[in-house]
């Protein structure tokens, strides 16, 4: 199995525009595909932000994918992380990513210049082709 952190702007992408790599990558999460690693915080941000009225997503349609998250994903205790990012509220991703020692899915990549370069930070395309390319060598 894959498995990935995902920051909140490719989820909302993905419900937002199932034709492009966040919405694709949503569909493969649904299919399982692959797998997300969270924490608390970032669940609670998920849902937070998928209620927000700008984007008109009604729960009926991100309740399920938000269930499906919550009952399949890896949820673990990250570890602090102490040095600077732009946007602190980026912390979260990071700490449970490196925690985990998997991917960041991000569509903001420069938010993460700054993080230890064992951390893979990847655009929802380039994460589209590592998926494509682990299937590839099984």
């Amino acid at each position: 199995m894959i498995w990935f952190v995902m920051d909140t702007n490719v989820l909302v992408s993905g419900f937002l525009r199932s034709d492009t790599p966040p919405g694709i990558l949503l569909n493969g999460l649904v299919n399982r595909s692959f797998d997300l690693v969270l924490d608390s915080r970032i669940f609670l941000e998920y849902g937070d932000v998928l209620a927000r009225p700008k984007f008109r997503l009604t729960p009926a349609v991100t309740g399920p994918v938000l269930a499906l998250i919550n009952a399949k994903g890896k949820w673990i205790s990250p570890i602090g992380f102490d040095g600077i990012l732009s946007d602190e509220g980026d912390r979260p991703f990071v700490e449970v990513a490196l925690a985990a020692g998997v991917p960041l899915i991000t569509g903001n990549l420069k938010h993460f210049a700054s993080v230890p370069s064992s951390l893979l930070v990847l655009s929802p395309a380039q994460a589209l082709e590592a998926m494509r390319e682990q299937k590839r060598g099984e």
